[in-house]
């Protein structure tokens, strides 16, 4: 298998740190504050992609979104199975348990959300915010499933999909993998699928989608078609538009499987 992948996280406009991570195959990029973003071809018979976006105040939410995909980085060549990324998850935050104990960061936690692949089958999963897109031409398609309160809102016919990123509860998860010293099991989305040569995927923290309309999101993939473009010009419209949190994407295109 080979993939193109560009990717980049920074502070955002308003924020003193970042604490957004993101997973490309076996590198964690965290505390980054990248004003160009990098390209990559990766080839492996497996590859993983994820962002996450931390929260728990001081250090505790750059702390846990590295630290669950360092995780997941360590463990990730044992999946074949959604079964094995939740029981991985499940881990990580029982070793954010641990880590909240340790460093007396109670309820330090982070959103998760990943693309995970082998051959021809890819794996999409999150907890929390975080998403993953497939582009198909100039549109863009969620594939993943918000755990937060605009969501249960959205699902119940209450909201437009739209509102969901101008609602005033917009920030309220309803799941993340989150270090609180008990043994509740976080809610994690699934999503199975087959890919082929030419399929792409968009994954961003809510520092990003947050920032512009689907529409706006889908006028930029409309009107640059390189994968660098893309990215360079998706940052630089999430800051134009206010840059309120930390900003991290990732792009990827399979170019063989």
């Amino acid at each position: 298998m080979k993939v193109k992948v560009s990717f980049l996280t920074n502070f955002g406009n308003h924020r003193a740190k970042n604490e957004d991570s993101l997973l490309v195959q076996h590198e964690v990029i965290y505390q980054s504050q990248m004003f160009e973003p990098e390209i990559r071809i990766i080839q492996s018979d497996k590859t993983i992609f994820s962002v996450a976006d931390g929260m728990g105040g001081h250090l505790g939410g750059e702390l846990a979104s590295r630290s669950v995909l360092f995780y997941l980085k360590d463990h990730f060549n044992k999946f074949r199975f959604s079964s094995h990324i939740k029981k991985t998850l499940i881990q990580s935050k029982k070793m954010l348990n641990q880590i909240a104990i340790e460093t007396k960061t109670f309820g330090l936690g982070t959103t998760v959300s990943g693309l995970f692949i082998k051959k021809n089958k890819a794996i999409l999963f999150n907890s929390g915010d975080s998403r993953v897109y497939k582009v198909e031409g100039s549109s863009i398609i969620r594939l993943t499933n918000d755990h937060s309160v605009v969501q249960t809102m959205y699902n119940r016919g209450l909201i437009e999909e739209e509102d969901m990123r101008t609602h005033p509860n917009k920030n309220l998860l309803t799941s993340a993998i989150i270090g609180d010293c008990t043994n509740q099991i976080p809610q994690i989305y699934f999503h199975e699928l087959k890919v082929k040569k030419g399929d792409e995927f968009f994954l961003c923290t809510d520092g990003l989608w947050e920032s512009m309309s689907k529409l706006e999101l889908e006028g930029i993939f409309f009107h640059f078609k390189e994968m660098r473009d893309r990215a360079f010009k998706l940052n630089e419209f999430s800051l134009l538009n206010g840059g309120r949190d930390n900003i991290t994407l990732i792009l990827l295109e399979i170019l063989e499987t």
